[in-house]
């Protein structure tokens, strides 16, 4: 319906990307619109379908994307706090997770930004929308892409790995 489709497109563009490729994001949403109807998910759907478009503010101009990426067991830990409702996904840690993930992020983040470079986390799809409005008002200028909107023929050079705090 319209205002899934309105929903749709503010999510896009809350991350600052650019909706003119209206076409393939609503053949991206009409191909699962009888899957779900939740507009977050079907968010997530276009966001792989403008993938190139999405990445390549990112990469560097020998085609690399540096980016934070998340320990296996980090991904593993944050899935189980995904909540998701019929018309939203939210993000739910201990605090002392949480904690520990906001200082090792801050300290990520301002070494990319000392060495001019643009503070990218990548993760998983399942976790990247949860993840991205967990930290959206911690981190304003954190940019979280998933794995599966980086095209295959991108190089990834990891700027440091988020990892579950010991004990």
């Amino acid at each position: 319906n319209v205002g899934q489709v309105q929903r749709i497109l503010q999510n896009l563009l809350a991350e600052g990307i650019s909706i003119r490729n209206l076409a393939s994001i609503l053949e991206k949403v009409s191909d699962f619109a009888g899957v779900t109807k939740n507009p977050d998910e079907l968010s997530e759907h276009a966001r792989r379908a403008l993938g190139p478009q999405i990445v390549k503010p990112y990469q560097d101009d020998r085609g690399v994307l540096k980016a934070i990426t998340l320990d296996p067991r980090l991904e593993q830990e944050i899935a189980k706090g995904v909540r998701q409702s019929q018309t939203e996904i939210a993000l739910l840690l201990e605090p002392r997770l949480a904690r520990h993930l906001v200082e090792s992020l801050s300290k990520m983040i301002q070494g990319l930004l000392a060495s001019g470079q643009a503070p990218v986390v990548l993760c998983g799809p399942h976790i990247r929308l949860a993840f991205r409005r967990f930290f959206e008002a911690t981190f304003s200028d954190l940019t979280v892409l998933s794995y599966s909107e980086v095209p295959s023929r991108v190089d990834i050079q990891s700027a440091g790995t988020l990892v579950v705090p010991e004990g």
